[in-house]
């Protein structure tokens, strides 16, 4: 009776030591998914995107707000905007996100905002508003056609998604027409 209550102890001591190892064993495994799921869902710059977000889906820094550089966040490009984080100009116009979306009012997604066939940053840059497409013609009609090219516009300028300057040449017409060519120029 002795060797069997020795052998019941030692099995029941086998038990609880058993359980006790495959308990200590299930929370260090706990234990390290959580830490591991907490540092994923950890946004080391505060930008608003979770690290594993920028690291696996977007492929941004995450330990800087704003990656490309443009003066917003890549967590405010992604979720507010629709804006690439990894590119400066996301449409390709030659104005910043940030210029775009803070100083002009303008949409960082579309090259031609007022859809008036010249791209916004060329509106900014020769004081046409990029929100009227009425002013495009009037900037036309100033410069000057020597020899069938459009000096100081967009006709060199090739954009996102195949936009390019040749979009203003019905507009050229106009201005040509109206105006009437004289001796192959048209000055102001």
């Amino acid at each position: 009776m002795r060797i069997s209550i020795q052998r019941s102890r030692a099995v029941w001591y086998a038990a609880i030591l058993t359980t006790s190892l495959l308990a200590a064993r299930i929370q260090a495994q706990a234990d390290e998914e959580g830490q591991h799921s907490s540092k994923q869902d950890q946004d080391s710059d505060g930008d608003g995107l979770s690290d594993s977000e920028e690291i696996e889906d977007y492929l941004t820094d995450p330990y800087d707000r704003d990656t490309d550089g443009d003066g917003l966040e890549d967590g405010e490009e992604i979720h507010l905007y629709g804006t690439d984080p990894l590119q400066q100009d996301t449409d390709g116009d030659h104005l910043t996100d940030w210029e775009e979306v803070i100083q002009q009012g303008t949409d960082p997604n579309e090259p031609d905002t007022d859809g008036g066939t010249v791209m916004d940053g060329i509106e900014v840059a020769n004081g046409t508003d990029p929100l009227d497409p009425e002013d495009d013609i009037l900037r036309l009609e100033r410069y000057r056609l020597t020899g069938g090219e459009l000096a100081g516009c967009c006709s060199h300028f090739q954009g996102p998604q195949g936009w390019s300057g040749l979009a203003i040449w019905p507009w050229i017409l106009v201005v040509l027409w109206s105006r009437g060519k004289r001796g192959g120029r048209l000055l102001r």
